[in-house]
C-alpha cells in the first residue's frame, strides 16, 4: 500500500513526505482482539495529529479477509465485529476503505454475509470493460446520492526505483478520463460498423487466447497480441477459401484495424 500511496503522490506532483502513513499492524491478531485494533487505531490517529497536525485521516484494510484473517466473511457475528470498528472510526469523523472481493456471482454484490454491504455508506465495484478497453468503477451504492454512474480509468506503469537485486519497481497509477471524452468515445464505440466491430471481436478473442502483458507506459499494462495473431482469429471468423476471398478478408481487417486505432479504440505498437 505505501508503495502504491508514494507512486499515486508522485504522479499528482505532491512529496510523499508531506502525507504521513502508519502502518498499525500485526493483521493477524485482529479478529482476535478487536478492542485491541480499535486501540492501536486510536494511538496511530492521536500521533498523528499531535506530530503532524493532520486533520483529514483515512483508515484502509487491504483486503479486508487479509486484514481480519481470523474473520468469516459469511458470519454475521464475525462482520458485526468488523462493522462495529469500522462504524466506531466513521463516527469519530474517519474516513474508513475497505477493499474486498465480489462472490462467484458477481451480480449478488460483495461476497459473504449481506450486512457488510448494508452497513457501508458507499460502495464502488471495480472491473475491466472490454468493450471501452478501460478499467470503470460503478457507483454500487450511495445513501445519499445517484448510484449507477461510471468513472473510466487506465493504468499506467510507473517506476519507483530499484530493488535488492537490481530491477526496476514497477507500480500502476490510474489515470482518469473526462467526462466528455468518455462520452465521444461510448458514442464512437456505438457507431462503428458490424464489419469493424467483427475485426475488434477478433482481438477479444485473439487476447483470450494469446494475450500477454505488455508494460510498455503507453499501453496501459494491458494484454497484447501480435498483428499475425489477431489476423489469423479474424480469419477464422469469415469463410476463405478462394485468392479473392482471401484478399477481401485482408483490405476488411485492415480498414477494420485502420479505424480502432485511430478512433483510440485500439493501440497498435511498433517494436
Amino acid at each position: 500500500v505505501g508503495t502504491r500511496l508514494h507512486a499515486a503522490l508522485r504522479e499528482k506532483g505532491t512529496d510523499a513526505k508531506d502525507v504521513p502513513t502508519i502502518r498499525t499492524g500485526p493483521a493477524a491478531d485482529m479478529m482476535a482482539d478487536p478492542e485491541g485494533v480499535s486501540k492501536r487505531i486510536q494511538q496511530a490517529i492521536a500521533r498523528l495529529k499531535r506530530e503532524w497536525g493532520v486533520e483529514h485521516i483515512v483508515v484502509l484494510w487491504d483486503t479486508l479477509m487479509a486484514s481480519w484473517r481470523k474473520a468469516d466473511d459469511n458470519s454475521p457475528e464475525d462482520m458485526g465485529t468488523v462493522i462495529a470498528n469500522c462504524t466506531s472510526l466513521r463516527d469519530a469523523g474517519i474516513t474508513t476503505i475497505l477493499i474486498h472481493h465480489s462472490g462467484k456471482d458477481k451480480t449478488r454484490g460483495p461476497r459473504g454475509h449481506s450486512s457488510l454491504f448494508a452497513a457501508v455508506d458507499s460502495a464502488f465495484e471495480l472491473e475491466y470493460d472490454e468493450v471501452e478497453g478501460v478499467y470503470c468503477a460503478t457507483v454500487a451504492k450511495r445513501r445519499s446520492g445517484v448510484i449507477g454512474e461510471r468513472l473510466l480509468f487506465s493504468l499506467r506503469s510507473l517506476t519507483m526505483g530499484m530493488d535488492s537485486e537490481g530491477d526496476a519497481v514497477e507500480v500502476a497509477v490510474v489515470k482518469t478520463f473526462e467526462q466528455g471524452k468518455r462520452d465521444s468515445r461510448a458514442e464512437k464505440a456505438a457507431r462503428l460498423p458490424d464489419s469493424v466491430k467483427e475485426v475488434f471481436s477478433a482481438l477479444v478473442d485473439a487476447v483470450a487466447r494469446f494475450g500477454s502483458p505488455f508494460d510498455a507506459e503507453v499501453a496501459g499494462m494491458r494484454q497484447a497480441v501480435t498483428p499475425q495473431q489477431w489476423r489469423d482469429c479474424y480469419a477464422q471468423m469469415l469463410p476463405c477459401d478462394t485468392d479473392k476471398d482471401r484478399e477481401r478478408l485482408r483490405q476488411s481487417f485492415s480498414r477494420g484495424r485502420k479505424r480502432l486505432v485511430e478512433e483510440g479504440h485500439v493501440g497498435y505498437f511498433n517494436g
